[in-house]
């Protein structure tokens, strides 16, 4: 990972390059610039030292956070959040995250653990890719796609496939599309519950699958008990990837 991580560094860096950002999965110290843990990782060191080695390495300051907050902190400071104080993000791709700013300043939690992804939405549920069972990962990502649509219809499909399928009308695939779609209404209730933000910005590879998205904004309404909490805005990003690259970049200004 850190040899990948480098490779891209070099491909990067100019010579008036004065910082680098890094942007991961898992359980990471922002302010030691320590990966202590990531499930995505299993085999790989805990607390590993990235910003210490790469700034060895590279000779400049090197500062890491959680792929979801520098989404989200970019989303607050220079995206569809900025005319807004509490911005929660999404990301829908390989799995869920999820990460929170106020004042466009991230919140990290006690413990640098924020996995609004990793909740319980349902304790009989499937096995998550964490080791869990039931999680809200575990009906909406890339991978909960795959594995639906193979209980649905038999067979094995890519999710690039799918979502072709779906748009063609083929009922599998239009179910599978609709399952996670009902799964994605009750994570943005909870969030919407739990936070009281004044936006929810979705992201990630999945964010622009309009059967996916479109029926959850609309339904989630419907979950809601407080009027006001109708006047969270609930939109799609605009670039399904810049954000998590420009966030990196931000990091580094902190």
């Amino acid at each position: 990972m850190l040899e990948d991580i480098s490779q891209v560094i070099k491909k990067l860096k100019k010579p008036n390059t004065t910082a680098i950002g890094v942007a991961l999965p898992g359980q990471i110290d922002q302010s030691k610039g320590v990966l202590h843990y990531c499930h995505h990782y299993p085999e790989a060191q805990q607390n590993l030292p990235i910003a210490k080695q790469l700034s060895q390495k590279f000779k400049l300051p090197v500062f890491i956070d959680h792929d979801l907050n520098c989404f989200v902190l970019a989303e607050a400071i220079l995206g569809r959040g900025k005319k807004y104080p509490i911005v929660a993000g999404i990301t829908i791709g390989t799995g869920f995250g999820f990460g929170l700013s106020i004042d466009q300043e991230i919140y990290h939690g006690s413990q640098n653990i924020i996995e609004f992804g990793h909740t319980i939405v349902d304790k009989n549920g499937p096995k998550c890719s964490c080791g869990g069972f039931g999680h809200l990962e575990s009906y909406v990502c890339g991978k909960a796609m795959v594995r639906l649509y193979e209980k649905e219809a038999g067979r094995q499909k890519d999710t690039r496939q799918i979502v072709q399928a779906a748009e063609n009308g083929q009922k599998a695939a239009r179910v599978v599309l609709a399952t996670m779609s009902d799964y994605l209404t009750i994570g943005l209730a909870n969030i919407i519950y739990s936070y009281n933000p004044n936006i929810i910005i979705i992201g990630g590879g999945l964010s622009q699958v309009n059967q996916l998205i479109n029926p959850a904004r609309q339904k989630t309404k419907k979950l809601l008990l407080y009027p006001d909490q109708l006047k969270t805005k609930i939109v799609k990003v605009k670039n399904a990837y810049h954000s998590n690259i420009l966030g990196a970049a931000l990091i580094t200004k902190k």
